[in-house]
């Protein structure tokens, strides 16, 4: 396992521990991204925050990775 910023396609910087790797697969978890806050401060927040607590690691596809 390794913490790795990984920047996707969609234009997202998403720090995530990369728990299992295949060809076409990165099995991720503890995803998170930079988010500004104001006054030139950053926070961060939950990369998939609509994904349940239950789901620990999330599949992305390579595809999506730069």
């Amino acid at each position: 396992m390794s913490v790795q910023l990984l920047l996707l396609k969609s234009g997202e910087d998403v720090v995530a521990t990369i728990v299992d790797e295949t060809d076409s697969i990165l099995k991720i978890e503890d995803a998170i991204v930079a988010i500004p806050t104001g006054e030139g401060k950053l926070g961060f927040a939950p990369w998939s925050p609509i994904v349940s607590r239950s789901d620990k690691i999330l599949p992305v596809n390579k595809n999506f990775v730069c």
